[in-house]
């Protein structure tokens, strides 16, 4: 099973013998609870605080582990060319060693924005934490083999952004469900950045809207389970055939 497209070439090129037996079963997004409905106010309040909005300023969300390949630094340099009212919080980056924290911490005062980029604690609460974001960005520098973040955004309505490698390729429509940037490209970062930032509410919404329904038709937890538990039987029955 390969969990994406990504993966089942990654996986051709090491085994070239198994090709003709590799199945795609993409990852799938808990749509129960990665449900807007569900996420009841004192939730979004409580995260609210932990994240230290602003209230009225467009809020721009990276969550990922403390890991530099993750892509913090090219999503600072991104943000430094956007014109746009924004804040941005890297939720996770707070749990790395300070090391990690001050070249982060560092870049983010040379280029000065230290009003508008902060370093957050990981949350127990993932879900009522993203729905206060308004564009949800993976920057990640190599290809995330699927990068569920971006589903899980989509879920909530939320529009995603990231490179156009790895997971990310399959999972957003460019335009449509999300936006996709030229891979390790700033400068098509911080335009399609900006550009999301510039969208109407009602353009936003309309595209948050269509997000929803794409993942719960292509991408639900459900659907996984469903095809991953077919192929085994599918396999038991080709092996009892055989034998």
């Amino acid at each position: 099973i390969a969990i994406s497209k990504h993966i089942e070439e990654s996986i051709k090129s090491s085994f070239p013998k198994v090709s003709g037996k590799i199945k795609i079963i993409h990852r799938g997004v808990d749509l129960d609870l990665f449900n807007p409905s569900k996420i009841n106010p004192a939730r979004i309040i409580a995260q609210s605080k932990h994240l230290n909005l602003k209230d009225n300023v467009p809020v721009v969300i990276m969550a990922a582990r403390p890991a530099m390949w993750k892509g913090y630094q090219v999503l600072i340099k991104a943000l430094s060319k956007v014109k746009h009212d924004f804040q941005c919080v890297f939720i996770g980056a707070g749990d790395g060693n300070q090391k990690f924290q001050n070249i982060l911490i560092n870049k983010i005062i040379k280029l000065k924005l230290e009003t508008k980029i902060k370093l957050i604690q990981s949350t127990r609460d993932i879900q009522a934490a993203m729905i206060l974001g308004d564009l949800i960005v993976m920057p990640s520098l190599t290809p995330e083999p699927f990068g569920r973040i971006v589903l899980e955004a989509q879920a909530l309505g939320k529009i995603p952004i990231a490179f156009d490698h790895g997971g990310a390729s399959e999972t957003i429509i460019d335009g449509k469900t999300g936006f996709l940037a030229e891979p390790l490209n700033v400068k098509s970062l911080s335009e399609k950045i900006s550009f999301a930032l510039s969208l109407k509410p009602q353009k936003r919404e309309k595209m948050g809207e269509f997000a929803k329904k794409f993942v719960s038709k292509n991408y639900s937890h459900d659907r996984m389970c469903n095809l991953t538990l077919s192929l085994y039987k599918q396999c038991i029955a080709e092996y009892m055939m055989k034998n």
